[in-house]
This record gives structure tokens, sequence and C-alpha cells, in this order.
């Protein structure tokens, strides 16, 4: 069965997103935002990055989040979250 990951340096909203796409038969995973690999995971369904406000921790994610995408060997299916103002 494929599985839906979170990608959060916030635990809130990771809970909070966690809710939101809450399956009946599997509930999302929570990933640590840094030191994970593509190797770790289960068979990836996708995976949601929230991107916080703070410089810091939003460049941190997006640097995690590239590392997965340069793992992946098919294309891997990301939505990134943030609210910051588009530019």
């Amino acid at each position: 069965m494929m599985t839906d990951y979170i990608l959060s340096p916030c635990s809130l909203a990771a809970r909070g997103l966690s809710q939101l796409m809450l399956n009946a038969a599997k509930r999302p995973v929570e990933l640590p935002v840094e030191g994970v690999s593509l190797r770790e995971l289960a068979a990836v369904k996708r995976i949601v990055v929230y991107l916080p406000d703070d410089p810091l921790w939003m460049l941190t994610t997006l640097r995690q989040a590239a590392r997965l995408l340069d793992e992946a060997l098919p294309p891997l299916p990301m939505l990134i979250l943030s609210r910051s103002p588009a530019i």
C-alpha cells in the first residue's frame, strides 16, 4: 500500500496536515526534517512539504525536499505548502 508522508519542522503543522489528510486506510507519516532517505521509506504515494515562515527552517526543509527529489528514480509526487507571499 502506498503511504503519504509529511515533511515539516513544525510538529503542530504536521499533526494538523495529518488530520486533514487522514485516510481511513492509513495515516500519513511525519518525516524528520534532517537525515531521512528515500531508501528508508515505504512505497511513497506523495510527500507534503510545509515551509514555515522562519528563513532558517524554510531553507532547511527545502534542502531536505530537494535531497528527496534527487534520490527519486521515478517522478516523486510532492506538494509544497507555504504561507509566504508570492513575489
